[in-house]
């Protein structure tokens, strides 16, 4: 009987999570589709220089967010804990509204500093990017809390009107010379959508719920961890763009972010995989064999997609790039050329971590994440002298590559032995 229950279970979780995944995978794909020809439409209307001083911006902002003690970390608290605990959203946001003064006082002082360094362009994109923070960091909290449940509807829902209506506004205001500002646009109005989608519903008004200093300490233990994680993955994510835009040019680094965002095609289409439908299907798990036969069927499916990819990017960058972007992109095709193997890269990273995740390793976690980023900032250090675009995309990617492969090596070989040893 209890292990018909078992099978029951099992089942009911496999069908939980193929929703789960058909939800995200269906937004990740809207969104990279609408999102590609939106981007191939600006690419046209907008300047590499324009979109490298937006980037270089935009990683500003999101490193000094990570700077604050477990303030990145809340939201993988919540997802990881697979919705089964309730009282934990109301506690998870009271948390980041109190982060969230110290977040834009941040953010203030970087839009501060662009306007006495007479660079007031970046100082209002600063501010503006400040004020789309505000607005959508409460409703990710309320995003978290749907992921952690697997229910991924709504997701889809948000991205199919944030991703059109952003999409459309940038384009109208790079068409009618907003330049740069066009840009910031998009993220404004994906963000006034979030909180209408995932807040405006909501019947979960009441945000005080003052935390014991017993709970405030573990929560602050648990977080650490994870803060770490998002620390390192941001940091790895965006210190590249800032040594890019900061040591060469701000049209090199338009050159490198067109790189980066589209090169890694499978990944992006595959993302749930790697993203937290996968950690929510890991915390769903019913047992281990489960868990693995999850990490198999993710590994086969997602690698085969970046040998794909890599195919695509390798050998036929230089007729794709100025087709897809414009003559103006020429000078991208060796940064697409460089990152053709940036989707395995990102598998490698981000599979060990969505299996660690779901299963609270956040201590293992934490050390990928912080391997990873050592390599990184140890190659940018002994290359700075020769520091290219290119040879910054390798750094990145052997950065990544190298200590995924060795964790996911582990796991393997761990939960190999676990069976073989209960077999035995």
């Amino acid at each position: 009987m209890r292990d018909i229950l078992s099978r029951l279970r099992g089942m009911l979780g496999r069908r939980h999570n193929v929703r789960a995944h058909f939800w995200q995978s269906a937004a990740n794909y809207l969104s990279q589709f609408v999102g590609l020809i939106m981007s191939l439409v600006l690419a046209r209307l907008l300047t590499p220089e324009q979109f490298g001083q937006f980037a270089f911006v935009v990683a500003l902002f999101a490193i000094l967010l990570v700077l604050i003690p477990g303030a990145s970390g809340m939201g993988q608290i919540l997802i990881s804990s697979g919705g089964r605990e309730p009282a934990l959203f109301y506690k998870i946001r009271y948390l980041i509204y109190r982060f969230l003064i110290v977040e834009s006082a941040l953010g203030g002082m970087l839009a501060l500093y662009f306007f006495i360094s007479a660079r007031p362009v970046e100082g209002w994109l600063a501010i503006g990017l400040v004020g789309a923070h505000i607005i959508t960091r409460p409703a990710g909290v309320y995003r978290c809390d749907l992921e952690a449940k697997g229910e991924f509807k709504p997701i889809f829902i948000f991205t199919f009107w944030s991703v059109l209506a952003s999409g459309i506004a940038s384009i109208l205001l790079a068409a009618t010379g907003a330049g740069v500002y066009s840009l910031l646009a998009g993220v404004l109005i994906g963000a006034i959508l979030s909180r209408w989608v995932f807040m405006a519903w909501d019947p979960r008004r009441k945000i005080s719920h003052p935390l014991s200093k017993g709970e405030a300490l573990v929560f602050f233990r648990t977080s650490i961890w994870t803060w770490i994680v998002g620390f390192a993955s941001t940091v790895q994510g965006r210190a590249d763009r800032v040594v890019v835009g900061g040591a060469l040019s701000e049209r090199d680094l338009g050159y490198y972010s067109r790189g980066i965002n589209f090169s890694p095609l499978s990944y992006l289409l595959l993302q749930s995989f790697m993203g937290n439908a996968a950690t929510s299907s890991y915390a769903r798990a019913v047992d281990d064999a489960h868990r693995l036969r999850i990490l198999a069927k993710t590994c086969a499916l997602v690698f085969t997609g970046a040998a794909l990819n890599f195919t695509l990017w390798f050998y036929f960058s230089d007729p794709l790039v100025p087709l897809l972007f414009g003559p103006q992109w020429t000078g991208a095709i060796p940064v697409f050329t460089a990152l053709a193997g940036l989707a395995f890269c990102f598998a490698l990273r981000d599979i060990p971590t969505t299996f660690l995740l779901g299963q609270k390793k956040f201590r293992l976690m934490a050390g990928l994440n912080l391997a990873s980023t050592g390599l990184f900032l140890a190659g940018i250090l002994f290359y700075r002298d020769g520091l290219t675009i290119v040879s910054t995309a390798y750094i990145l990617q052997a950065s990544m590559a190298v200590p995924g492969s060795i964790v996911l090596v582990a796991i393997a070989v761990h939960f190999g032995f676990k069976r073989y040893q209960h077999e035995a």
